[in-house]
């Protein structure tokens, strides 16, 4: 797996294991928390037609908030996992997923194996574009978030991935610190938290707000055009998956369709929590 590979590739199974496998490319590793692993979870499911046959009348939607609450932290009031532990007996699949133990790579093979995910309604195009939502492309790293060593001054700067690594791989100490670009300033930083306060009936971002984002982003100096691109993103090719949103009909006939494949089939696209941008710019892992 390489970085262009990921952004075309519909071979799921592949990018979940390049992401923690035990012989991942450095550039990936770090990527993949539970955090993230379980968000991408959550966004399959809202992303199944009528998400999964539930058993005793419980709701699936109300499973997959908990689930969604629970990753992202539950409050030291909430009982959250004894919440999600009731109710996820419904489905073997979510139980597969959710409890696959601490380790990222465990959830990762429990993904892999649940067969009711990704041989069911959710074909592997739509799974691909949701890694890539939840994920980025942990081969071709952000250039204005990634980390440089306070103790070296810049000489021990990482290139794996969004996140820091404990140790600064140049000089050993702990000094790494996420550089702070000059364009990430409070008005951004509440529009970037304003995002989550609206949702759309599926959870799903809504995409008015992102282009709000974007367009904010974009006047306060960020030039980084794959972030900018993705916060606009809301159509994808419907065979490799590859986002096509920010080409005109025109331009794409005539090109010959999607730059990576040459479809003009499209489907559309939806942010979710997890989405990679807003992660990045929030300092979430």
């Amino acid at each position: 797996m390489d970085a262009r590979l990921w952004d075309g590739t519909t071979d799921h199974v592949a990018m979940l294991k390049s992401l923690t496998m035990p012989l991942a490319p450095r550039e990936s590793l770090g990527a993949a928390t539970n955090r993230k692993l379980r968000l991408f979870a959550v966004a399959c499911h809202r992303s199944l037609p009528g998400f999964l046959s539930w058993a005793d009348g419980i709701d699936p939607k109300q499973i997959v908030l908990d689930a969604e609450r629970h990753a992202e932290g539950p409050s030291p009031e909430e009982n959250a996992t004894d919440d999600l532990n009731s109710r996820a007996t419904a489905t073997s699949t979510w139980c597969g997923v959710w409890f696959a133990g601490d380790s990222a790579w465990g959830t990762v093979n429990s993904l892999v194996r649940s067969t009711g995910l990704f041989k069911g309604p959710l074909s592997p195009v739509r799974a691909a574009s949701l890694l890539r939502e939840i994920f980025g492309n942990p081969f071709r790293p952000c250039e204005a978030f990634r980390a440089e060593c306070k103790l070296c001054v810049g000489l021990g700067r990482i290139t794996d991935g969004f996140w820091l690594d404990v140790e600064c791989p140049t000089c050993g100490g702990v000094g790494l610190v996420r550089r702070t670009p000059a364009w990430l300033g409070p008005c951004v930083m509440d529009l970037a938290r304003a995002v989550g306060e609206e949702r759309l009936p599926d959870g799903a971002f809504v995409t008015d707000r992102l282009f709000v984002l974007a367009d904010a982003l974009e006047e306060a100096g960020c030039t980084e055009s794959e972030l900018l691109s993705h916060l606009r993103c809301t159509v994808l090719c419907a065979n490799c998956g590859h986002g096509v949103s920010h080409l005109l009909d025109e331009e794409r006939r005539l090109y010959g369709g999607c730059l990576w494949c040459q479809s003009l089939e499209t489907m559309p696209h939806r942010h979710f929590p997890g989405c990679w941008v807003l992660d990045l710019l929030l300092g979430k892992e």
